[in-house]
């Protein structure tokens, strides 16, 4: 029998016959010793020997024993196959012995080499010794350009082409190409290339002339001159031109129309609009009508609300005003004319508590009319 150096796997059988008689087949056998020596080394115990019984009533006697220890079945290093001695025994058995020949394997256990016209598949795992990284993409060798055509490659991972031509397949997909000496086969430009990311993103150095006139588009960047004319129409901009000798935007037209917006940079200007002085912005408030200008919450409703304020004679007594307030005291006490309760003649009809201070006790006598208490 053979087996892989290094499979703890595998097992072997043997038979057990009774100690005496040496025919009678034992069953039920248990607590098996075990005692290896591989390759004419020291006679070395199974730690833990596993020892099964087959079938008591099919194969009575019949035992198999686990070589599951890995020093008793792993041969070493220089070898390519050596042979393995085991001694069994059990108390009431026959001592049995067994040897078998372990084995380098040449192919990894379990596997078959596919041969296609004449052609072994196989996994790439070394290359003189040294293991092959995992690919990327399964089935596509990953490798390391160092040299081509004897020429090495710079660290940096650049790759210089000597003498070399690219067929006219071939395509670069990515990186940046500083420079391009005899460009041939450039392809043909597609049309609208050009996007508005693209203008926006473009700095207009004042030379040669713009002309935009593409829904849509716009121009973000500060001009590095002044605008003598501009159209601006409400589609975007359109028909800005400038000027080759004096660096003047020029058209003849300068339109305004609804929903444009001119956005200024500090310290710019456009040429041909007036400017505002504080006069004109303060006769334009002051002299607004204050009717038009009643919106709930506003500086013209809170005005109108306040011209009552300025006259209080106009306000109405005693109105809404609570407990204690003047408006309430007045309101309430001056409810008649004054000058029916001062006239000359009037009599005063109140009862009378005290006088100079001194309480009175009631209604008084013929012979005390103020009785004090």
């Amino acid at each position: 029998m053979r087996i892989p150096s290094g499979k703890l796997d595998q097992s072997i059988a043997f038979v057990a016959v009774d100690a005496v008689d040496l025919k009678t087949r034992e069953t039920g056998l248990s607590s098996f010793t075990v005692v290896y020596s591989r390759n004419g080394g020291a006679a070395t115990t199974y730690t833990t020997p596993t020892v099964t019984e087959l079938s008591a009533g099919s194969m009575p006697g019949v035992y198999a024993l686990l070589l599951d220890e890995s020093s008793s079945v792993t041969i070493a290093a220089g070898s390519d196959s050596e042979e393995l001695v085991l001694h069994i025994t059990q108390a009431s058995m026959a001592p049995v012995t067994r040897s078998i020949e372990l084995y380098r394997r040449d192919t990894t256990s379990g596997q078959t080499i596919t041969v296609a016209n004449g052609a072994a598949d196989a996994d790439i795992e070394r290359i003189q010794g040294t293991v092959v990284a995992t690919p990327a993409t399964a089935g596509i060798l990953d490798v390391n350009v160092k040299n081509i055509d004897n020429d090495a490659a710079s660290a940096s991972g650049t790759v210089t082409f000597p003498n070399a031509t690219l067929a006219s397949t071939t395509n670069i997909t990515a990186g940046t190409i500083t420079t391009t000496t005899n460009l041939t086969n450039l392809p043909s430009i597609p049309s609208n290339w050009i996007t508005a990311a693209g203008i926006n993103a473009a700095a207009l150095n004042g030379k040669g002339d713009w002309n935009i006139g593409k829904t849509g588009y716009s121009l973000t960047q500060a001009f590095p001159t002044n605008f003598s004319a501009l159209a601006i129409t409400a589609g975007g901009l359109a028909d800005i031109t400038q000027a080759a000798a004096d660096k003047v935007w020029g058209t003849a037209a300068r339109v305004l129309t609804a929903g444009t917006n001119i956005a200024l940079a500090k310290g710019t200007g456009v040429t041909g609009f007036t400017d505002l002085s504080a006069s004109q912005v303060e006769n334009a408030v002051w002299d607004a009508v204050l009717a038009s200008h009643l919106t709930g919450g506003s500086t013209g409703a809170a005005l109108n609300g306040a011209g009552s304020a300025g006259d209080p004679w106009n306000t109405a007594l005693p109105g809404a005003y609570s407990a204690g307030t003047a408006g309430k005291i007045v309101g309430d006490n001056l409810n008649a004319a004054i000058t029916s309760r001062m006239a000359a003649g009037a009599t005063a009809d109140a009862n009378v508590v005290s006088i100079l201070s001194q309480a009175l006790a009631g209604a008084g006598t013929g012979a005390d009319p103020w009785r004090p208490v």
